[in-house]
């Protein structure tokens, strides 16, 4: 007003048509003029009526994020008429947006509840299956990747809550792995499977196939699916809806062959590399890249659901008699034989508030198989092995077979011992060499669950049978 020297009246009742000539940054400003600034006759500095009147200028969402941290300007114009001015002011105002993350690295140190899902070195995390007793369906991997992370209010990869949204994806580097285990394998990352011939992956990269070398065939058995990422999860689990839900092992399909094989190859084998991209407000025209450590992805093991013991919890002894009462030490329970426990570590036969045999479908005898013609032995623990020598005869009792012993307690009462098995028994007797020192067998087992199966071989503990004095004898 003062370098124009006109009244703030007449400077508003002159010039009261604006026109905005260029905005960097927005293309249709031309459209949203009015949008876009304002002149306010209200809230002026002061009641002095040579007060400027406020300029409001408001910058859209989207200007924001595509010159987050950059200067950003406007020039406008006002006119003393909407058509053809004679008179015309012009004004340039330049503001600097907020910085936003368009990447976020995610830093893999010992803070926050990082520390309680990775491995000792941040290498990779863990997956594992529900908990027994839990209501989440078996035969299924079913797991939440925001879990691994602190995540904002909506529980969310990250800290940012401007972020809404989350994409996670299989990363294509899992279609350089090669091997899982003994197993020689090929990913395929994204809906390749489908019609459209172009390989177009618009499933944006949430499918994973495997195929599997057949070495008799010398060629790669079909792709199966074997896992999937849904990241607008509806599904709850456990009175939890993760907003991303990976599943692994799909229990409802029944071309999982593949995905069982590699899980089961062993504890920790198999494996998946995982990205994300986050997105603000939501919006997919905003998207934020998230890098772990520097990498575009992170690692995760599966957990496979049971285990079975390097040795068996009980042992033979040479030179029991087996004729009469099938004396202890001629024969070992399957169950105990291989001593399964689950991934927590978890024994079955000690864990008595779940059946576990039960939870992971371990249902009938056949489901735990003996491979008694290749059992080996080493007199040393660890050893070299050799196959057995006839003198010693191994073999299996059925699971309706029932073993008595009697034997005289503490207080020199003699007692009854019968003993049953579920799934069935291994017997051992010496068949004329007499054993002086414990040998070990090494007895290959196959034990069939829901998640697939677990072969392995167990190690069982020969005892010499010895007497008061401590010699060995037959």
């Amino acid at each position: 007003y003062t370098g124009l020297n006109i009244s703030k009246t007449t400077f508003h009742s002159t010039y009261k048509y604006l026109t905005v000539t260029s905005i960097n940054g927005w293309t249709n400003y031309k459209e949203d003029a009015d949008d876009v600034i304002a002149l306010s006759e209200e809230g002026s500095d002061n009641d002095d009526a040579a007060t400027t009147s406020n300029i409001t200028w408001t910058i859209p969402a989207d200007s924001i994020y595509e010159y987050a941290g950059k200067e950003m300007s406007i020039v406008f114009s006002l006119n003393n008429a909407e058509e053809n001015p004679t008179a015309s002011i012009t004004f340039t105002l330049t503001a600097t947006a907020q910085s936003i993350d368009k990447s976020i690295d995610i830093v893999l140190t010992a803070d926050d509840n990082k520390d309680l899902y990775w491995s000792d070195d941040y290498e990779y995390a863990y997956f594992n299956v529900s908990v027994p007793g839990s209501d989440a369906g078996e035969d299924v991997f079913l797991n939440d990747p925001n879990s691994l992370f602190p995540n904002n209010s909506d529980g969310l990869l990250g800290e940012n809550d401007n972020i809404s949204s989350v994409a996670y994806y299989f990363c294509e580097d899992m279609e350089s792995i090669t091997t899982i285990g003994s197993q020689t394998v090929k990913f395929r990352v994204g809906d390749y499977l489908s019609s459209d011939t172009s390989n177009n992956k618009s499933d944006g990269n949430t499918t994973l196939y495997a195929a599997i070398y057949d070495s008799s065939t010398k060629k790669y058995g079909d792709y199966e699916l074997v896992a999937t990422i849904d990241n607008e999860n509806t599904t709850t689990i456990d009175n939890n809806t993760p907003a991303t839900l990976i599943t692994y092992n799909d229990g409802s399909d029944s071309d999982n062959t593949n995905a069982k094989l590699l899980l089961n190859e062993s504890e920790l084998s198999m494996y998946i590399l995982l990205g994300a991209t986050g997105y603000y407000c939501g919006d997919t025209s905003k998207p934020v890249t998230f890098t772990f450590d520097g990498e575009d992805h992170f690692q995760v093991n599966y957990y496979r659901p049971i285990n079975v013991a390097a040795t068996s919890s009980e042992s033979f002894t040479d030179g029991v008699s087996h004729s009469d009462n099938k004396g202890q030490g001629y024969y070992i329970r399957l169950e105990d034989l291989i001593d399964l426990s689950d991934w927590r570590e978890y024994n079955f036969e000690k864990y008595t508030e779940v059946d576990l045999y039960d939870y992971y479908g371990i249902d009938s005898a056949s489901d735990i198989y003996v491979d008694v013609d290749n059992i080996t032995y080493s007199t040393t623990k660890g050893g070299n092995t050799s196959a057995l020598s006839t003198s010693f005869a191994v073999g299996t009792a059925d699971s309706e077979t029932t073993y008595t012993y009697t034997y005289t307690d503490s207080k020199n009462v003699e007692q009854t011992v019968t003993v049953t098995s579920d799934y069935g028994f291994l017997t051992y007797w010496n068949n004329g060499s007499t054993v002086k020192s414990t040998f070990y067998l090494y007895v290959p087992v196959v034990v069939t669950y829901d998640w697939g199966q677990v072969s392995a071989t167990v190690e069982v503990p020969v005892e010499p049978m010895t007497i008061s004095a401590g010699i060995a004898a037959k």
